[in-house]
């Protein structure tokens, strides 16, 4: 939040992390979670808020236009 937080307030959604590649990882999890018979629900939630966003190749802080009531 350190690195993040200064940048949010000025609306500056520059990639640090991509989108794309946290998505990856999220997916990644969660195939080894099936083959574990695990349920993550707050994963697969928070990886569905993350793949709205990413057609446009955002940061991960980008997440926060997510849950700003203007754009919905």
């Amino acid at each position: 939040m350190d690195l993040y937080w200064p940048r949010l307030l000025k609306n500056d959604k520059e990639p640090g992390f991509y989108v794309k590649h946290f998505i990856k990882d999220m997916n990644l999890a969660l195939n080894q979670a099936e083959k574990l018979d695990l349920d993550l629900p707050v994963l697969e939630k928070t990886r569905d808020e993350y793949v709205s966003l990413h057609e446009d190749d955002l940061g991960t802080q980008a997440l926060v236009d997510y849950y700003d009531p203007k754009k919905k």
